[in-house]
């Protein structure tokens, strides 16, 4: 019965507490509240769970009134009316999206489970029905390409349900012999696990695609566990280990190796007369934290690194929060990825290895969510744009030290006076032999950047100015540089980047919706393509012909929110992601190549190389798949 969560709210991370029938919001880093508390529910708070609904982030939380209420975290007003239906009090709250919508999923003291559309507020489908005791730990994951959820009861029985249809699956994993207090999921060895805590002392790990235990008993506690979270970001962060980080039922927290099933380090102590009642997990400052709720009245954050390994971050060492923009190029001869990511930091990786292939860039204030490469001078340079509104370039070969090598001051003053704002998209073209950047914007204008230099080109008359949010360059039209930008009303405009002005005609076809991602390659005819997604849950992929500005068909896939494109083996391929998965589309026949690959963890950003390897980014983590020569 989890009463802490944490979440990101204006680009900083903060907790939310729920304590008798009052939750607050905290500031991590200050350890301040954030607005007045949110009251209203009559009961108890028992459950809280975070998410995000309409791009805004919410509270959803259960209560003893037999109640679930969603608050907006930056307005800390209630949306909507009450969640009613539930018998007796909701004693577990997980929160995930279910056909592009988000949902809600409770458990309760009548020993049912429900199914909520956070956006209108009513259940899907009937009550899930098989407990016999109380539903006190609810977790989701993705099996087989379908979202689950895990339940676990006071009947110390634990079920797996197939969200899209309301039905179990498999058998309920028994063998515990008290009540499951807590569920979490995570990955092992590649394969979506739980990880499970009865009141027995008991952590317990099952294989979810087997419904098999793991044969290794985490252990370690010497008092009933209440509450358990695993990190994902210690998975890169503590040596690169997948842990569980558990709260004992005392004032006590330990991290545990979930493939030996032994604890890391000396346990966390420090409430003060009293036990730990809930356990969230967060990253901050880019490193990864654990906050904990007491009897004692007060909410702790503990850093993970040092508490769990003694001190700083290992070498080695992977992101510290969700990696949201990838891509790739060469350096000294090796392939690697480069990613940006939360903690504000970008990381270049050795493609074949996996193993980093230097160190940390950061400089960045804020979250890192577009990178593009280049080659200036014969060296690999890269791009990073972020919510701080400043470009970085960096270089990647200067005696195997990465550094920065100029960021121009005109757009260091121009990013802090408001001038640039929040980069929207960002990559490099080469225009009269010199290579630069383009970005885009808050301020409605896409900007060119020498890379050499690091100096800003001239702007674009005003009436060239727009909203952009998604910006693909490319030389495949006549021979021209250009950039092909997606408009807010839902059109292609494509820019000659020699001129920074506008080719008209303009594109006609339009999603009806913002364009929020662009891919662009060639097809078998050497005709430019792009696809196009808005993101919107019920807008189709759209696949464009360049040279003529329309769209010439659709692709059965909705609510895409990352796209990639690039001549593989000789053909024009499309690597999409919904959600947990991502698919592969034969541009010229417009078939899918392939099963639909899932992931555990939303996909936050992937790319697609000519070599024919899927780079898929989930949360901390990135994967590498290739294709064979013939999977076209």
């Amino acid at each position: 019965m989890a009463k802490v969560a944490t979440a990101v709210l204006d680009d900083r991370p903060v907790a939310v507490t729920g304590a008798e029938t009052t939750v607050r919001v905290w500031d991590l880093a200050t350890g301040k509240p954030v607005g007045d508390p949110l009251t209203g529910h009559t009961g108890g708070v028992s459950a809280v769970a975070t998410t995000v609904l309409n791009s805004r982030p919410v509270a959803v939380i259960g209560s003893y009134d037999h109640m679930v209420r969603v608050w907006d975290l930056a307005t800390g007003k209630q949306l909507g009316d009450p969640l009613t239906g539930h018998t007796d009090w909701v004693g577990a709250v997980a929160a995930t999206v279910l056909e592009g919508r988000p949902v809600a999923i409770t458990g309760s003291a009548d020993t049912t489970v429900r199914v909520w559309d956070l956006a209108t507020g009513k259940p899907i489908g009937d009550p899930l029905t098989g407990h016999t005791g109380w539903v006190g730990a609810v977790a989701t994951t993705v099996l087989n390409g379908r979202p689950v959820a895990i339940t676990g009861s006071a009947d110390t029985t634990v079920r797996v349900w197939d969200l899209a249809t309301g039905k179990p699956i498999g058998d309920p994993l028994t063998g515990h012999t008290s009540g499951v207090r807590t569920v979490a999921t995570t990955v092992l060895e590649g394969q979506p696990v739980a990880v499970i805590c009865d009141g027995n002392c008991r952590v317990r790990g099952w294989d979810l695609a087997t419904g098999k235990p793991i044969e290794t008993s985490l252990t370690g506690h010497t008092r009933g566990v209440r509450t358990v979270v695993t990190l994902a970001v210690a998975t890169t962060v503590l040596n690169g280990r997948p842990v569980a980080v558990t709260d004992g039922g005392g004032a006590t927290v330990r991290v545990l190796d979930l493939a030996t099933g032994k604890p890391v380090g000396d346990p966390l102590t420090g409430h003060a007369g009293g036990s730990m009642l809930a356990l969230a997990a967060a990253v901050l400052e880019g490193r990864p934290v654990a906050v904990t709720g007491g009897s004692d009245g007060t909410a702790r954050v503990w850093d993970l690194a040092d508490g769990a390994d003694g001190g700083g971050e290992p070498a080695g060492g992977g992101h510290a929060g969700v990696i949201g923009a990838v891509t790739t190029g060469v350096l000294d001869g090796r392939s690697v990825v480069i990613t940006g990511s939360a903690d504000a930091t970008v990381r270049v990786w050795d493609l074949d290895t996996g193993e980093p292939a230097g160190l940390r860039l950061s400089g960045h204030a804020g979250e890192v969510r577009h990178v593009a490469a280049a080659v200036v001078d014969g060296r690999l340079t890269v791009v990073s744009g972020g919510v701080d509104g400043t470009l970085r370039i960096w270089d990647l070969a200067t005696a195997g030290r990465i550094a920065l090598t100029g960021q121009s001051a005109q757009a260091a003053q121009s990013a802090q006076a408001g001038g640039i704002g929040e980069i929207h998209a960002l990559d490099t073209a080469v225009v009269d032999g010199r290579p630069i950047a383009v970005s885009a914007g808050a301020d409605k204008t896409i900007h060119r950047w020498d890379l050499a230099t690091g100096d800003p080109l001239p702007p674009p008359p005003a009436s060239h100015r727009r909203w952009v949010h998604a910006l693909v360059t490319t030389t495949a039209i006549d021979g021209r540089p250009i950039a092909v930008a997606g408009t807010r009303q839902g059109s292609l405009s494509i820019r000659d980047l020699t001129t920074n002005r506008d080719i008209a005609p303009h594109p006609t076809g339009r999603h009806g919706k913002p364009i929020r991602k662009i891919a662009i390659t060639t097809g078998t005819d050497n005709r430019p393509i792009a696809i196009t997604s808005s993101n919107h849950p019920r807008e189709a992929v759209k696949v464009w012909d360049l040279t003529t500005g329309l769209p010439t068909t659709e692709l059965p896939t909705q609510g895409a929110q990352a796209l990639a494109a690039a001549r593989v083996h000789g053909h024009p391929v499309a690597l999409i992601a919904t959600g947990h998965t991502a698919s592969v589309w034969n541009l010229t026949t417009h078939q899918q190549i392939g099963p639909t690959l899932s992931f555990p963890n939303p996909i936050t950003a992937l790319t697609l190389t000519p070599a024919g390897h899927l780079i898929i980014c989930t949360d901390q983590h990135t994967t590498v798949l290739t294709t064979g020569p013939n999977s076209a």
